[in-house]
C-alpha cells in the first residue's frame, strides 16, 4: 500500500510539471533563431526533466499494461495543458496562440522529450505526436530531433518561405523567381511606407514557419500549394508591374500560414 501511494505522488507531481508545458514567457519567434533556440530548449528540458526521471523510473518498474497507461497518461497531461491554455484565449488571440503553440510543440517540446535518453521517452515522444494530431487535426506534425534542429542553424538549413518553396521544386537560389522577388523586395517593398515593417515580419516569422512545415507529413503539398497560390501569381505580378497586387499577395502568404499551421 505504501509503495502505491508513494507512485500515485510521483505521477501526480509528474503530471503537474507535464501540465505547465505551454506555459511559456516569450514569443515564439524570437525563441526560435540561432541564438535563442539553444537557451530556451534548454529552459524547457530543465523544467520537464525531473517529471521524465519519474517517467522513467516508474516505467521500468511497470508491466507492459502499466507502461502503455503511463505513456498515454503523460501524453494526455501535455497536450492537455495546452489545451486548457488554449480555453482560456480570447479570440482574437486564439489563431497567433495555437500558431505559436504548434511550433512550440514541434521544434521545442516533442525534441526535448526524445532528448531524455530511455525507451519510455522514446515512447512518449511518439505518442506526443499522435495525442497532438488527434485533438489538433489540422496540425499534421511530425517527430523532429534537437541534435536535427540545431544542425539546421549550425548548417544554415532553415532558409525562408520563397526559398523554400523553390528548394521544395529543384530550383536553385539563383533561380528566376527567387531573383525576381529579391528585386522586388530590395527596389521597390523596401521604400513603401509600410515595406520595413512588412520586411521585418517576414523575417521575423520564416524561418519557424519554414521549420514546422518540414515537420509536417504534408510539407510537399504545403509547398506546392504556396508556390501555385502565392509565388507563381505574385511574379506575374511584378512582371506586369502590379507592385502593390504583389505586396498584397506577399503579406496574405505570412498571414494565412499563420493561420493554418
Amino acid at each position: 500500500m505504501e509503495t502505491i501511494a508513494v507512485n500515485d505522488d510521483k505521477k501526480a507531481r509528474m503530471s503537474e510539471i507535464f501540465g505547465q508545458v505551454f506555459y511559456y514567457d516569450d514569443d515564439i519567434n524570437k525563441m526560435f533563431n540561432k541564438k535563442n533556440y539553444q537557451p530556451s530548449f534548454d529552459k524547457l528540458y530543465e523544467m520537464i526533466e525531473p517529471a521524465l526521471e519519474i517517467l522513467n523510473g516508474l516505467y521500468i518498474s511497470s508491466d507492459e499494461k502499466e507502461k502503455e497507461q503511463l505513456i498515454k497518461d503523460a501524453a494526455a497531461s501535455i497536450v492537455g495543458g495546452a489545451v486548457k491554455k488554449h480555453q482560456s484565449f480570447k479570440k482574437s488571440e486564439a489563431t497567433k496562440g495555437k500558431y505559436g503553440d504548434h511550433i512550440y510543440m514541434s521544434l521545442f517540446v516533442v525534441p526535448a522529450v526524445g532528448h531524455y535518453q530511455g525507451e519510455a521517452a522514446d515512447k512518449l515522444a511518439d505518442a506526443l505526436v499522435e495525442r497532438w494530431r488527434e485533438v489538433y487535426t489540422k496540425y499534421t506534425i511530425t517527430r523532429g530531433s534537437y541534435e536535427a534542429i540545431s544542425e539546421g542553424f549550425n548548417k544554415r538549413k532553415f532558409c525562408y518561405i520563397t526559398t523554400a518553396v523553390c528548394r521544395q521544386r529543384n530550383l536553385p537560389d539563383d533561380c528566376y523567381e527567387l531573383m525576381t522577388l529579391r528585386y522586388f523586395r530590395d527596389f521597390w517593398l523596401e521604400k513603401q511606407k509600410d515595406g520595413p515593417k512588412l520586411i521585418d515580419m517576414y523575417y521575423e516569422t520564416a524561418p519557424a514557419i519554414v521549420a514546422s512545415i518540414d515537420h509536417r507529413a504534408d510539407a510537399d503539398l504545403v509547398y506546392s500549394h504556396l508556390y501555385h497560390t502565392y509565388i507563381a501569381p505574385c511574379i506575374t505580378d511584378i512582371e506586369n508591374g502590379n507592385y502593390d497586387e504583389c505586396r498584397d499577395k506577399y503579406e496574405h502568404m505570412v498571414t494565412d500560414l499563420i493561420s493554418s499551421l
